[in-house]
């Protein structure tokens, strides 16, 4: 082989390991977008549902101290906890109670 023959082919190996790699960092980055993209719209689903049982189980008040716990937290074990709150406290006061632990 000539010197040129083997920079083309070396060049071509080059551009192929780009486009391989390129491909499965696209992949990769799609897939993670797809996961967190669920993830988030399941605890917004679960949020907006908890809200509503605490409306209609305590008031607007009760609502209003929920959304104050849970305004910027991302993580659902705070969710869950809230929501065993809401089934285990018979008066909003036991609801305020319990959502001042979090």
């Amino acid at each position: 082989k000539t010197m040129a023959q083997v920079a083309t082919t070396y060049q071509q190996s080059l551009e192929e390991y780009g486009r391989r790699h390129f491909r499965q960092g696209r992949d990769e980055g799609l897939r993670q977008g797809h996961r967190q993209g669920r993830d988030e719209g399941m605890r917004e689903g679960q949020v907006a549902l908890l809200r509503q049982q605490v409306l209609e189980k305590f008031g607007p008040e009760a609502t209003k101290a929920l959304s104050s716990v849970l305004a910027g937290a991302s993580d659902s074990k705070r969710t869950l906890v809230a929501a065993s709150a809401v089934l285990e406290s018979a008066t909003a006061d036991e609801f305020f109670a319990r959502l001042r632990t979090l």
